[in-house]
């Protein structure tokens, strides 16, 4: 499927953070809500398939990629000869360069048919003025609400954790499908109606384009491993290979299909980044996260090729 990119404009805090699985998760939900079950079952079934629906990535700040999750170079490497002051001023720099979350897109390309942390940290030395666009989070706290009389309960509070954007931010979310149009006008659905959490209360809120002038030959090409640019996870994890970080997930039910239990299993998932081999053997479809069967968890993945350079090696 060919690759196309998608801006998101954010217009309000976000209290969800904009990431594969979930953005996957409440397209789906939208179909089933417009289109019906039968429809939904469809969809979900094509991710099994060598033809799925859509792929998506999670949204990142603009022009740039995750950063990917490589071997540490070896020290004399890190050194380049140099000694005192010189290879401290560099060693502070490196550290500066590993507490980066995103590469800019230009770096990658650069760096994808030789990809090393000690390549994309000379070009990141080189350009160090590039800095994007980066959230803010915040804690909010919240009164507590008693269900049965509906009265806030005196001194219990709770806190959750909300994501503002600057004005003017864009943020980029890659996609391979068949119909962007398609794909399109579910974004925008789904921003006009919220995204996430506190949807209800104005939470969520984004505006769509299709970047019109994105060059996806750029970034396709052969490659002996994948950038995952998703969250990823499988029925079964055999079979992985590559360096990675996982994390823990807790899923949520869809609004069209919440029956009683709103929250799913937590399961183990892999952050963007990662860089693979080789994929999972199992179904990115998850199942049995829920007493109701006929939910599940989609964790389809969207990834951009990359060669490593020469000496770097998982191992």
């Amino acid at each position: 499927m060919p690759l196309c990119r998608f801006q998101l404009f954010p217009q309000s805090p976000f209290a969800t953070p904009l990431r594969s699985d979930t953005i996957t998760g409440m397209l789906l939900n939208l179909i089933a809500l417009r289109d019906g079950e039968s429809r939904l079952k469809e969809c979900v079934a094509s991710f099994e398939t060598d033809s799925p629906e859509f792929l998506l990535s999670s949204a990142f700040p603009q022009n740039t990629l995750p950063m990917p999750c490589l071997p540490l170079p070896k020290r004399s490497a890190m050194a380049q000869g140099q000694c005192g002051p010189e290879l401290i001023t560099r060693i502070s720099a490196f550290k500066k360069f590993r507490k980066q979350r995103f590469i800019p897109l230009e770096h990658w390309k650069k760096c994808k048919d030789s990809l090393s942390l000690a390549g994309l940290f000379s070009l990141f030395e080189k350009e160090s003025e590039h800095s994007p666009i980066e959230s803010q989070t915040q804690t909010m706290s919240h009164v507590s609400i008693d269900r049965e009389t509906q009265r806030a309960i005196d001194g219990l509070l709770y806190t959750t954790t909300e994501t503002f954007y600057p004005q003017g931010t864009a943020l980029d979310l890659y996609a391979r499908t068949k119909n962007p149009e398609e794909l399109e006008s579910l974004l925008n659905n789904l921003g006009r109606w919220g995204y996430g959490k506190r949807a209800s209360t104005g939470k969520g809120q984004f505006s769509v384009t299709r970047d019109q002038d994105f060059d996806a030959k750029a970034l396709e090409s052969e490659g002996t491993h994948q950038l995952c640019l998703s969250v990823l996870s499988a029925q079964d994890m055999s079979g992985i290979e590559g360096t990675f970080q996982t994390f823990l997930k807790h899923g949520r039910v869809g609004s069209a299909c919440a029956d009683g239990q709103a929250f799913k299993k937590p399961f183990l998932a892999i952050k963007e980044g990662a860089v693979l081999s080789s994929s999972p053997c199992g179904s990115p479809v998850l199942r049995n996260l829920h007493y109701d069967e006929r939910l599940v968890h989609v964790t389809a993945r969207l990834s951009l090729p990359c060669t490593l350079a020469t000496g770097v090696s998982h191992a």
